[in-house]
């Protein structure tokens, strides 16, 4: 579809609705990523001020981080009780602090869910509504690198090849040969790209800008 064309009038209110619905899971998606990000920084100072309680007894924060940290099912005090995961306090620490492996693949986690939320349940539907033939007509050049990312998230264990690399289009603050990350930053501006592109896309087809990348306060 040429993007000066505009498609009929009854398929307009179709698009805008289901490009409404795709922001709105895109947002459930970004609340996701945010709550549990807040939760791993309340995590990191919870086990902070427990371990500074017990450093003022004398303890040693250095044999503090060694210990075991834990999570269970049932009271640990008795023999029904089970170890479901463990690890040690400081490497507890270390994951969820603000750039630890939490993080990452919290980051991974919402590049490959929102791949298969467009590419899955709204690509093929927004094409027919453009009057293309196919899905892979349509191409949002920010989901065609969240589509790159998620093949070496899923195949190459979150690491970045130098093929995919090289056929980013929007993304470029990656490094080849290390681990896909993003800061919180990073995945509030991605969300906002995927919000500007929906609202082009669907200026160009019908002359409206729905204006989902628009923030309460902030333009």
């Amino acid at each position: 579809m040429n993007p000066s064309e505009k498609i009929p009038q009854e398929r307009r209110g179709p698009l805008l609705e289901a490009t409404r619905e795709f922001a709105h899971r895109l947002d459930e998606l970004y609340g996701l990523y945010l709550d549990a990000s807040t939760g791993f920084k309340a995590n990191v100072a919870g086990i902070k001020e427990r371990q500074e309680a017990r450093v003022q007894q004398g303890a040693s924060l250095a044999e503090l981080d060694q210990l075991r940290f834990f999570y269970g099912r049932g009271d640990p005090n008795k023999p029904t009780s089970y170890v479901q995961h463990q690890t040690t306090q400081g490497q507890y620490k270390a994951r969820n602090d603000v750039g630890g492996a939490n993080y990452r693949l919290l980051s991974q986690t919402f590049i490959v869910f929102v791949f298969h939320l467009w590419d899955n349940e709204y690509r093929q539907n927004f094409a027919q509504l453009l009057g293309m033939k196919e899905a892979e007509e349509l191409s949002l050049p920010i989901l065609g690198d969240f589509r790159l990312l998620r093949n070496d998230i899923l195949k190459h264990r979150g690491v970045l090849t130098e093929d995919k690399s090289r056929r980013l289009e929007v993304i470029d603050n990656l490094v080849v040969g290390q681990g896909i990350t993003f800061s919180a930053d990073d995945i509030e501006q991605l969300v906002r790209t995927i919000k500007a592109s929906l609202d082009n896309m669907v200026l160009s087809a019908t002359g409206i800008d729905p204006e989902f990348r628009k923030v309460w306060r902030l333009q």
